[in-house]
């Protein structure tokens, strides 16, 4: 390929918040045929009841009612079916009987949420297949889940890099047929972002600005959502350090009100001290004056730890791997101490205008091994926690799934394990109210599409919240809250009695919308579900994994040595290297992602051939063409990144060994063009697809797969005629005729290099790599790229050779470090941790050393990614091992 076809394909345009067709979709109700013909009992009409002041069906729930009957045809008369109501004091929230028999509907509850959730199942009775036969059925269902928590699919995230809030702007996020779909899949919540720097302050006089608009709006939206029996949740991350990142205080903050400073990491980095008056004061003011200025919020979500929340508790519950807390204040106390009291703080601020209201604290961490240092500490939290808060852990993280043979730790989230994790059950165990952080819709896996229809996996998953005393649910980020069919089924699953079976839970699920088909799509369900079982567990095929986005990279013959982009946020110049193994790390090697998509790819394309004859049957049914669609796009997706991987997998097996799999090659190419002409013409049907809203962008779209095609055949056009096994640039790739560096046998035969104005020599002892340099009084930083294509390592340790950071963490411990009675320093790196990984044992390393201020190679680093930092593949220099 030209470089200059590279440039016009990166020049696409790639604009973050492209126009959200799906948008105006949402503002309308669901395009959906109903069953025509007789409806049992009912086709003579339903009476609608009256009502009581102060016991009547809620203002939406009955305009939703006669939308259906409408749909149904089925008339609202005196002469119908009545439907009464009545009140039953000894029913819970939302607690319902519906009994429906030949001569009359009772809906019995105690309270108009009650009543609404019983009108929603009543709607779903009336859309089964059409029939002559009298329903005759009684459901009584009562809420396991009080509090089932989503987000707007498409409002922005208020973080960088566009750093859009949701209250500031004109935009409406909750157009009233929108709220009306997420009230009938049982969603009661929904959060949205805020910062306490947004409120006024009397530490702070320049916080605020503006907070007359962003109340007003969401006082606006509490009332909106409200009628729809949906309450608005203020989510936070508090509270914030100090320091110069975007969602930090500025360190002049703290410089004004020096008590709030707690734990000092640098000049201009501290936590914030919540065992301060002052800072005390400055978390319960602003909560106080939230609540007090906008009425009928349902509660607080706070991340009390990580992302952006940096309470000097953090650095307590992580001493293991970084200096002591010195916060002269809470350094006296204990970790679970300082976090109950600061979910104690801000749960009272905000009880004193809404008692009923609810407070989430979220331990969220990407990471978690099994017995890690800061497992106990969260022991001890969860004993500690007051039993009238919700304490929520990511529902999976730390749990191990098993894969061709080995234990994979699951980190972040995901849809495709079940869980829950050693860890989640532990803190379910010891606390009161144990809440769990799920993905409903999607998950990392695969956020770029709205849905990954996978209800059996939910059904799995809620079967084992129902054991616990799990009070609460978060089901989104966000991402994984496209209203649909998962949220169905979620909202189903928040309810008791659960389905007895899986299958009957399925064939629940499906009736309403697919009718006599709807064993078809439990069939499918279930293949898809295996398919999804099989993902790679493996956060960085998450966060960097190809199914996001694959269907639209470049495949790259001749090595660029490029990055993979991240899925999570929106970068414009960002089309896809060639650099596979960072979507890998050292969890999976090149073949076992292989076998593993392959698996995946079996499975989904077996659901598929079940449900794809169905698209002739239901040409005017848009809502269930756009299920096909989306079920489609899965298995371009999965079988897209099986294509790339093992494209690479051949170029790398091709350059090494030095014999020809062009053909395979060449038709994997043809398979891709295919593939993403397709794509093109699903995403030109269906909006939704390429979008993600944690980037707030579109990872993939219709123009783009256009280009992708001529990149693809200039490709089969250009290179392939020019590969040769004897071109310099392949060569070179290979490390043949290349400079560089010789690792010795012994430490005795080492040669000594220059680094600046040190040395260094690299040498083998049995099978660990020994790094030796001469660093004086310098802290020593080492890249290392022990196989080609995969996460470049970096070790870094001071001038006594403690260690300051690994990567990755999902391995042992692979590197070491001791001073030498010669005053040197010698690192001593395992390699036979990456035997698996290195496919070609004798292919060279490569590796750039950094001594305080000098460097072997000056660093040119890339945009930092997370997990994979910032090291730049053409900053290394290869490293011989000596035969």
């Amino acid at each position: 390929m030209h470089n200059q076809s590279l440039q016009d394909y990166i020049s696409l345009n790639r604009a973050g918040r492209r126009t959200l067709k799906f948008v105006a979709e949402l503002r309308e109700h669901e395009k959906r045929l109903y069953p025509s013909g007789p409806c049992g009992q009912f086709s003579a009409g339903i009476a609608l009841p009256e009502g009581q002041p102060d016991f009547d069906l809620p203002q939406t729930a009955r305009e939703s009612l006669l939308r259906i009957m409408a749909a149904r045809g089925i008339p609202a008369c005196a002469q119908g079916i009545p439907l009464l109501l009545h009140r039953d004091p000894a029913l819970a929230r939302e607690e319902f009987i519906l009994d429906i028999s030949p001569t009359a509907v009772r809906l019995s509850a105690a309270e108009g949420e009650g009543l609404r959730r019983g009108i929603y199942l009543l709607e779903e009775q009336l859309c089964r297949p059409a029939g002559t036969e009298p329903l005759q059925a009684c459901f009584h269902r009562q809420a396991k889940l009080h509090w089932r928590i989503s987000r707007c699919f498409f409002s922005p995230t208020c973080r960088p890099p566009h750093s859009r809030d949701e209250l500031t702007d004109e935009q409406d996020y909750y157009p009233e047929a929108y709220l009306d779909r997420l009230a009938h899949e049982n969603i009661n919540g929904l959060w949205i972002t805020l910062y306490l720097q947004d409120l006024p302050s009397r530490f702070f006089p320049e916080h605020g600005q503006g907070v007359a608009k962003r109340l007003a709006k969401l006082q606006a939206t509490v009332d909106k959502c409200a009628r729809y029996g949906i309450k608005c949740f203020v989510f936070l991350a508090e509270p914030k350090g100090f320091g110069n990142s975007s969602l930090s205080l500025p360190p002049a903050d703290g410089d004004r009100v020096p008590a709030m400073r707690g734990h000092r990491q640098s000049a201009t980095h501290s936590s914030f001290c919540t065992s301060s008056p002052e800072g005390r004061d400055y978390l319960r003011e602003g909560i106080e004056y939230l609540f007090s200025q906008v009425h009928g919020l349902g509660g607080i979500i706070n991340i009390m730890c990580l992302e952006s929340s940096d309470p000097c508790a953090t650095r307590m519950l992580y001493e293991h791997i970084g200096p002591p807390c010195n916060c002269p204040r809470c350094s006296q106390k204990s970790t679970a101490e300082l976090f109950v009291d600061v979910a104690r703080l801000m749960a009272a601020a905000m009880r004193k205008y809404e008692p009923e209201a609810q407070f989430a604290g979220w331990f969220y961490f990407a990471c978690f091994w099994k017995d890690e240092p800061e497992q106990q500490q969260f022991m001890r939290i969860a004993e500690q926690w007051p039993d009238d808060l919700h304490l929520m852990f990511n529902f999976e993280v730390g749990g191990l799934s098993s894969q061709l043979g080995q234990d994979r730790p699951v980190l972040d989230y995901s849809l495709s394990f079940i869980g829950p994790s050693e860890l989640w059950s532990e803190i379910a165990r010891r606390c009161a109210l144990p809440a769990a952080k799920l993905q409903v819709s999607c998950s990392h896996e695969d956020a770029s599409v709205p849905i990954i229809p996978v209800p059996d996996n939910l059904y799995r998953k809620y079967c084992a919240i129902h054991q616990t005393s799990c009070r609460l649910t978060m089901q989104c980020w966000y991402f994984g809250n496209y209203p649909g069919i998962m949220n169905r089924a979620a909202g189903r699953l928040s309810f008791a009695p659960l389905p007895a079976s899986e299958e009957e839970f399925l064939h629940e699920l499906a009736l309403p919308e697919w009718g006599t088909d709807a064993p078809a799509l439990v069939a499918a369900w279930q293949a898809f579900g295996e398919s999804y079982r099989a993902f790679p567990e493996n956060l960085n095929f998450k966060w960097f994994g190809l199914l996001h986005q694959s269907i639209a990279f470049p495949l790259y013959l001749f090595p660029v040595d490029q990055p993979l982009p991240p899925s999570y946020i929106f970068r414009e110049t960002s089309i896809g290297g060639d650099r596979i193994g960072e979507c890998l790390d050292y969890t999976h090697t090149l073949p076992e992602a292989i076998t593993l998509l392959q698996e995946m790819d079996k499975y989904w394309h077996h659901g598929l051939k079940i449900l794809l004859p169905l698209r002739e049957k239901y040409l005017g049914d848009q809502a269930r063409l756009a299920d096909l669609a989306l079920a489609e796009c899965i298995g371009l997706q999965i079988r897209s990144s099986l294509n790339l991987l093992r494209f690479y997998f051949l170029r790398e097996d091709m350059i090494h060994h030095r014999r020809s799999h062009l053909p395979e090659m060449r038709t994997l190419v043809l398979d891709e063009i295919a593939a993403t002409v397709r794509m093109q013409e699903l995403c030109q049907q269906d909006s939704r697809l390429g979008y993600h809203s944690e980037a707030e962008g579109y990872l993939f779209f219709p123009e783009q797969l256009a280009g992708r095609v001529k990149l693809l055949q200039e490709l089969l056009e250009q290179d392939f005629p020019r590969f040769s096994f004897d071109l310099p640039e392949i060569r070179a790739y290979a490390g043949e005729h290349s400079p560089g560096y010789l690792c010795s046998r012994t430490r005795q035969d080492a040669t000594t290099y220059p680094c600046g104005e040190t040395w260094f020599r690299v040498y083998r002892n049995q099978e660990q790599l020994c790094f030796e340099i001469a660093n004086g009084q310098d802290d020593v930083w080492l890249e290392l790229e022990p196989c080609r294509l995969f996460p470049v390592l970096n070790a870094r340790f001071d001038y006594q050779g403690r260690n300051q950071v690994f990567r990755p963490l999902t391995l042992p411990q692979y590197w070491s470090a001791e001073r030498t009675p010669e005053n040197t320093l010698v690192i001593t790196f395992k390699l036979q941790h990456f035997a698996p990984f290195r496919q070609y044992p004798d292919a060279p390393l490569r590796f750039n050393l950094h001594c305080g201020n000098q460097h072997l190679t000056p660093p040119h680093p890339w945009p930092g990614r997370l997990l994979l930092g910032s090291n730049n593949p053409a900053d290394l220099s290869f490293l011989h091992l000596q035969p």
